[in-house]
């Protein structure tokens, strides 16, 4: 089955918010730890521009640090948000959506880790 991952080509705060969201996501469940963290690399324009927008909803209960000098954006979940994906419906979204969709982003914003 060919996968549905085609590149986003127009900068949009809230599915970058959203992809941030869902990859961290995936990350802690497949390491069974809420604890870690997952690393992206985004500009500090497109930082900027992602974080200064009004609907900030997918970033609720995601802890974020980013680094301008390195451009190292940081990702972390709390335990609650954690606990919600345990839901295995809620859990097959994030590893599928992780799947499915890692790269698409990827003229935004990078993850270097776990390079699918």
């Amino acid at each position: 089955m060919e996968k549905p991952e085609n590149k986003l080509e127009v900068f949009s705060p809230l599915l970058l918010k959203n992809h941030i969201r869902l990859l961290a996501v995936a990350n802690c469940i497949t390491a069974e730890n809420a604890n870690i963290k997952t690393d992206f690399i985004i500009s500090p324009e497109n930082y900027q521009n992602m974080m200064s927008d009004e609907l900030q909803a997918p970033l609720i209960g995601i802890v974020l640090q980013y680094d301008e000098k390195t451009q190292r954006l940081s990702a972390g979940i709390t335990q609650d948000v954690y606990d919600m994906y345990a839901n295995k419906i809620m859990r097959e979204v994030a590893l599928v959506y992780k799947e499915n969709y890692f790269h698409r982003y990827d003229n935004f914003i990078i993850c270097p880790e776990n390079a699918a």
